[in-house]
């Protein structure tokens, strides 16, 4: 189903774009590499009250949280300073790192958009244009949301011939060290060669990169093969 088809089937309120809102933080290669949980409002073990203006907390890989806001109008409506601000007040307080604004309009308002701008507290925008073009096939209702089913990768030309000549120097050597350019999928090709190579591969990256081979090698490949 289309973003479209799937925005016009939601029941007015908020609440059915607020679970697709979750389903895509999860689900979405972006985001989901960058958070290990994301909650509804309702169900956020810190919550202070039931309706404090944030919809959704997510966690990222460093333990810090990010408020959310989930707003479901009409593509040709301009979203208001008015919309924003019980939002803005609540997650200005101590413990949120980042503020995230998803709309189903790419409309902002002229004083909303100073009034984003202005905060000292960084808040992003994923705005409809930008919900059309992620990486992700949409379920076909919000009765579907089941994680999005993600191919398999197979290495690629450039892939095999790294992989084909690091297992022939494995084989005569107790060790060796692959570099590569970025870009051309260094993860990837290491997770190949924990499944070719005679001997482990290591991910010699800092514990943040790691933690993001870690995820790409689960998601793409099936395995989590990376030896620290």
């Amino acid at each position: 189903m289309s973003l479209e088809a799937l925005l016009a089937s939601l029941r007015q309120g908020g609440r059915d774009f607020e679970r697709l809102c979750k389903w895509a933080l999860e689900n979405v290669p972006e985001y989901r590499q960058r958070l290990q949980h994301v909650w509804l409002w309702d169900d956020w073990p810190g919550r202070w009250r039931r309706d404090a203006g944030i919809d959704l907390v997510a966690e990222d890989q460093d333990g810090g949280l990010w408020a959310v806001q989930a707003k479901h109008y009409d593509p040709a409506y301009a979203i208001k300073k008015a919309d924003l601000d019980s939002f803005l007040s609540e997650s200005s307080r101590p413990g949120f790192t980042y503020r995230l604004v998803i709309a189903s309009t790419d409309h902002l308002g002229p004083t909303a958009r100073r009034t984003l701008d202005a905060q000292e507290n960084p808040v992003g925008t994923l705005l409809r244009s930008q919900l059309d073009v992620l990486e992700v096939e949409w379920p076909t209702s919000l009765h579907d949301l089941r994680p999005a089913i993600v191919e398999r990768k197979r290495p690629r030309t450039h892939q095999l011939v790294a992989i084909q000549e690091c297992c022939a120097g494995l084989a005569s050597a107790e060790r060796g060290q692959l570099v590569m350019a970025c870009g051309t999928g260094k993860t990837l090709v290491g997770s190949f060669l924990a499944d070719r190579a005679p001997c482990s591969a290591r991910d010699a990256r800092s514990g943040r990169d790691r933690r993001r081979s870690v995820e790409s090698w689960r998601r793409y490949v099936g395995t989590d093969e990376c030896r620290t």
